[in-house]
């Protein structure tokens, strides 16, 4: 986590570019084939879930939807241990 949050300012314009790109585009998600475990804080306040978590879930087929709640931006760290069981469960249940 400290390692993420030091370089923040540096990263800062590669993530904007990032976003202004991927916004962008409409990506033809109902084409993915694979098992998808779709994971998003229900707090995020830079990609709010409404408009991106769930919108994944429900546009990729057969996706499961892992809305951590109360999770923010970077909840893989904030809830490691959920997020890391659900995660084990469904790639057992895929392998």
């Amino acid at each position: 986590v400290a390692g993420t949050g030091e370089r923040t300012a540096q990263r800062l314009p590669g993530t904007h570019n990032d976003v202004a790109v991927t916004r962008s585009r409409d990506y033809p998600l109902e084409d993915i084939a694979a098992p998808t475990l779709v994971v998003h804080g229900t707090n995020d306040p830079h990609v709010p879930f409404a408009r991106h978590g769930a919108v994944l879930a429900a546009r990729i087929p057969g996706a499961q939807s892992l809305a951590v709640e109360g999770g923010e931006h970077a909840c893989v760290f904030s809830h490691r241990e959920l997020i890391r069981g659900r995660t084990t469960q469904f790639l057992a249940a895929h392998s």
